[in-house]
């Protein structure tokens, strides 16, 4: 479809898809596409949680339909409102990690076994956002 030195350059407004011709290192076979050059490939959208809220942090930027098209950056605010120093995929499982805790203890019952607790305040948007959050974790992070 697209040639070894073809770069594809997403727009967030538009999603449309250019290509443009890019030095990107070939790989030892055109079948292997890797999470790196997939990344590379891929428009990036930074995901600002605050610390203090990251359930419904998640769960507000996870509602967009177009979460799979990016390549997701996380940033965190600490405590006083500043924005951390830490970048990379190590800070999405960090969002993901701390998002799967809080969701267990909060909108989850059970001892032994978590079941998802159906609440007044969680419609369909809200449990379609924590199906991406799954599905973003499993894809990329497995």
């Amino acid at each position: 479809m697209f040639s070894s030195n073809t770069c594809i350059i997403l727009h967030a407004d538009t999603i449309d898809v250019d290509t443009m011709h890019c030095d990107i290192p070939s790989s030892p076979t055109e079948d292997d596409t890797s999470d790196a050059t997939l990344a590379t490939m891929l428009a990036v959208k930074e995901i600002a949680i605050n610390r203090n809220n990251v359930l419904k942090d998640m769960i507000r930027e996870f509602q967009d339909d177009d979460v799979f098209v990016y390549s997701l950056e996380v940033v965190f605010f600490d405590f006083r409102g500043e924005i951390e120093a830490g970048r990379g995929s190590g800070v999405l499982r960090e969002a993901l990690s701390i998002f799967w805790k809080e969701f267990f203890s909060a909108l989850s019952r059970g001892a032994n076994e978590k079941v998802p607790s159906i609440r007044h305040d969680y419609q369909k948007e809200e449990w379609q956002s924590v199906a991406r959050i799954l599905v973003v974790g499993f894809q990329k992070h497995l």
